[in-house]
């Protein structure tokens, strides 16, 4: 029997190097300079299939769990402007980088180590296991093939209404992130798995290092404050919101404003100044965000709500807490 490399399929010899389940032919596609050759063995129970995401901080791979066979995602810590690769294994800072990589590498295993707190937690992927090796560190977490938010959405702009049932789901998620102390730093529509039956599941942890300038283009310039990163969810947050209604990429207030000039009414003055001051990272935290949407014109009763996109319908619940402030926060 042989395992395919790319859906971690068993599948008889009789089929050589051609997966029957995926397609895939082993040796067939060259696996990127900077990644671990495929088929390599972590902690002597993982192996390391091809990479199923490349970012400029990390790397995500397929996987199998030998122990529980079982796929998994394996998750390493890889600033590729920071480090290269030897002999296939080891992850080598370079010299005028290594301060900014042990700091970011820190970050990535004292995140992970966190992040299996919430094994239980149906709205955020489940974490198996975190360790060192070669150099850097892994996060091992479950292994689902599910579409993304925005691979369900297309590009389509939905209604506030249904907008705000899928913000409150993700901020319900990330909520649960910011109470053990750690950050996602990477909030948006392809972070978020959609289940057939409607719920949202935050993945894709990643701001190992992350600074992001008034451009909104990210930079490796070193580790970020938990305040920061706080605010940087709030900001990706927001940034969703507006994806969602306006079907356009919006990363500020004055982008918010524009975007809004045409359509005076697609959303409430209250919402409106709540996502701008989220987009300019001046909210603190998610109860903030919260209460300040739900002000004013913003702040409604709970209804079901449809999600109609290319003809099917998506029913969704939304629940938006009326934050009454009276002599204090009740």
């Amino acid at each position: 029997m042989r395992r395919c490399l790319n859906c971690m399929e068993e599948y008889p010899d009789q089929h050589g190097n051609t997966c029957p389940y995926c397609g895939f032919t082993e040796g067939e596609k060259e696996s990127q300079p900077s990644s671990l050759r495929p088929g390599s063995i972590l902690q002597r129970r993982y192996i390391v299939g091809n990479v199923i995401k490349a970012r400029e901080q990390d790397l995500t791979y397929i996987g199998w769990d030998a122990l529980f066979e079982r796929k998994v995602q394996i998750q390493e810590y890889y600033p590729k402007k920071l480090a290269e690769r030897k002999e296939g294994l080891l992850a080598k800072p370079y010299p005028d980088g290594e301060e900014s990589y042990r700091e970011g590498l820190k970050n990535f295993y004292s995140r992970s180590r966190e992040l299996l707190r919430l094994y239980q937690e149906e709205d955020i992927v489940t974490y198996f296991a975190c360790f060192e090796e070669n150099g850097t560190a892994y996060g091992v977490m479950d292994y689902q093939k599910r579409e993304t938010l925005g691979h369900r959405l297309q590009g389509r702009p939905v209604k506030p209404e249904t907008a705000m049932g899928i913000l409150q789901k993700a901020m319900a998620a990330v909520g649960k992130i910011h109470r053990i102390g750690i950050y996602h730093g990477m909030v948006g529509i392809d972070t978020f798995w959609i289940t057939s039956q409607d719920k949202l599941i935050a993945k894709d942890f990643g701001g190992w290092l992350l600074s992001v300038p008034e451009s909104g283009e990210e930079g490796l310039v070193g580790q970020i404050s938990e305040e920061a990163g706080v605010r940087e969810d709030i900001w990706g947050l927001a940034r969703m919101f507006c994806r969602l209604v306006t079907g356009r990429e919006i990363l500020n207030s004055h982008m918010l404003e524009e975007a809004l000039r045409s359509d005076r009414k697609l959303l409430g003055k209250a919402q409106a100044a709540a996502l701008g001051r989220a987009l300019d990272r001046k909210l603190q935290s998610l109860e903030q965000f919260q209460a300040e949407l739900s002000q004013g014109e913003g702040a409604k009763a709970a209804i079901p709500l449809p999600l109609v996109i290319g003809g099917a319908v998506i029913a969704a619940a939304v629940i938006i807490i009326a934050v009454l402030i009276l002599g204090g926060i009740v």
